[in-house]
């Protein structure tokens, strides 16, 4: 079954607030030790204001009436203001499934059809080497290091235009 992708809607809150807080999930999706609800509902929020303005938010990823995922681009607290960065998370009991690599490969089509994103970021940690090659499968370029609060991150850039 291809997973199907919708702009996350406020009912979504509660499934995606069970999704982020299974174990090891915080831990490579912000660089923080815990994502917390203040920061899942700016997210939330942000979501709803990039769809707006034509900017790429965030997308509930489901298969059936299964929430599998979430993916999709977000302007963080880090950077400047028009950096959109990638942001996805597949279910634990989901992954090794290719899922991942269909979020983000969803998220960059979408973005370079329907938005006005002109380039993608992502960071990763170092030891996620699943999201590493998915950032490598995709064509993002391999821009370094950045730091983190929690050591460093990899730097992945994507040119849309």
């Amino acid at each position: 079954m291809e997973p199907e992708f919708k702009p996350l809607e406020n009912s979504d809150f509660v499934l995606i607030s069970r999704l982020v807080e299974q174990p090891g999930v915080s831990h490579f999706l912000v660089d923080a030790p815990k994502l917390g609800r203040e920061r899942l509902t700016l997210w939330f929020e942000r979501s709803a204001k990039a769809f707006a303005n034509g900017r790429t938010g965030l997308f509930a990823m489901r298969e059936g009436d299964a929430l599998v995922g979430f993916a999709g681009l977000l302007v963080l607290d880090v950077g400047r203001p028009e950096d959109e960065y990638l942001l996805y998370v597949i279910d634990v009991a989901e992954r090794g499934r290719g899922l991942a690599t269909k979020a983000a490969a969803f998220v960059v089509d979408y973005a370079k059809k329907k938005s006005r994103t002109k380039k993608i970021i992502a960071t990763v940690d170092p030891e996620n080497a699943p999201s590493v090659r998915v950032m490598q499968k995709l064509g993002f370029a391999d821009a370094g290091l950045a730091a983190g609060e929690r050591g460093d991150l990899r730097l992945f850039v994507l040119e849309l235009s």
